[in-house]
């Protein structure tokens, strides 16, 4: 995630989140999950790099 915002040469807030109380209110079934702005974007696998960037450049359109 890091490497795909530097890349794209945008600034935001990242973090981890560990608590699984907060981890269900973004109806996540399976871990590792990648919400963008409030959006679930993928649960259950980690995305390629490729696929974060465009999600990100959705988001900031």
């Amino acid at each position: 995630m890091i490497n795909a915002l530097a890349e794209l040469g945008v600034a935001a807030d990242v973090e981890k989140i560990s608590d699984m109380d907060k981890i269900m209110e973004h109806d996540i079934m399976m871990t590792p999950g990648l919400v963008i702005n409030e959006k679930v974007k993928v649960f259950g696998r980690v995305p390629r790099k490729e696929e974060i960037k465009k999600w990100i450049r959705e988001e900031i359109n």
